[in-house]
């Protein structure tokens, strides 16, 4: 993916390029979680290539639904009181720069794995939303 992702700019030096990726994958300090979250991140390799030329802007959410990677559903609701993903408040959405995170707060790893470097030192930004739900599939 990080090679992909290089090849494409590289092919492309004068555009600016919007590119969405999963938090995992645009972490600033992937390489720096615990063991079981620890991922060199596509950012990572891209900031080899490319120092200080990407912005990774995190998208949370504090409860709803959501669907495993083998498509199954499952809820969550984040409780814990250290999680960025509340602080989204009463709105039903916000967006938080670094620089409005709190040091000590956490962030949750597909709502059921607490990382353990603080979102304010992995993104520039969170965009955190209150509830989501994934989309309905269709079938034709």
């Amino acid at each position: 993916m990080a090679e992909n992702l290089i090849h494409l700019t590289s092919a492309y030096p004068e555009h600016r390029m919007l590119i969405m990726l999963h938090n995992l994958h645009i972490k600033r300090r992937g390489s720096f979680e615990k063991a079981e979250l620890r991922l060199k991140s596509v950012r990572e390799y891209f900031e080899d290539v490319f120092p200080r030329q990407s912005h990774s802007i995190a998208q949370l959410a504090q409860r709803g639904s959501a669907l495993h990677n083998d498509l199954t559903l499952f809820n969550f609701h984040i409780t814990d009181p250290l999680s960025v993903e509340r602080l989204s408040g009463a709105a039903a959405y916000t967006l938080l720069t670094a620089e409005q995170i709190p040091n000590d707060s956490t962030a949750w790893h597909h709502a059921f794995e607490r990382e353990t470097v603080s979102p304010k030192n992995q993104y520039e930004g969170c965009f955190i939303f209150k509830e989501v739900h994934p989309p309905i599939m269709a079938s034709l």
